[in-house]
Formats: structure tokens, C-alpha cells, sequence
């Protein structure tokens, strides 16, 4: 439980950072462009949609957390459930919208 917690923590410090504009640089696949690839990013835009998925992975943690404390399977499936589907929606979004390009 401590572990996860731990995890939360950090997802939300990054979810953060990143509903700020920072921390671009720590975005996979963002850092290896090139510089002309990276302008024509909305890096702004990006980010905000980033920080929105590590607040989602921290909701989807917390439920597991629930989980172990009243040991209710109904609160690990939601959990798993909603990350799955953030995972899902996260991949298509970010190879086929155009919401990140300038």
C-alpha cells in the first residue's frame, strides 16, 4: 500500500509539472525530434493532455488502494478498468489526432 502510494505521489507531481507547460523534455518520443519536428508540436497542448492522463493513472491507483482496504474485488476492476481504457484512448490519440500539431 505504501508502494502505491508512492506511485500516486509521483503521478500527480508529474501530472503537475506537465498542466504547466513543463517537463516536455520528459515525454517519450517528444525529446528525440528534431528541432523542426518539435515546432511544428503544440507543446502546450501536449502537455495538458499528459498531465490529464497522469491524474487519470493516479485515479485509477487510488481505486486499487480502495481495493486493499475493504478487499472488494469491485474496486480492482474499475481500477484496472479504467486504466486499461485510458491506455486504449491515450494510443489512439496520440498517433491519430491532429490536436498536437500546429
Amino acid at each position: 500500500m505504501v508502494v502505491k502510494l508512492c506511485i500516486i505521489g509521483f503521478l500527480v507531481l508529474l501530472g503537475i509539472i506537465f498542466f504547466f507547460g513543463k517537463g516536455a523534455f520528459l515525454i517519450g518520443g517528444y525529446s528525440m525530434l528534431i528541432k523542426k519536428q518539435k515546432e511544428q508540436i503544440d507543446t502546450k497542448a501536449l502537455t495538458k493532455y499528459v498531465s490529464f492522463l497522469m491524474f487519470a493513472c493516479a485515479l485509477s491507483i487510488s481505486l486499487l488502494i480502495l481495493n486493499d482496504m475493504y478487499s472488494d474485488n469491485y474496486f480492482a476492476f474499475m481500477g484496472f478498468s479504467i486504466l486499461a481504457i485510458i491506455t486504449v484512448i491515450s494510443i489512439k490519440n496520440a498517433n491519430m489526432s491532429k490536436w498536437f500539431r500546429r
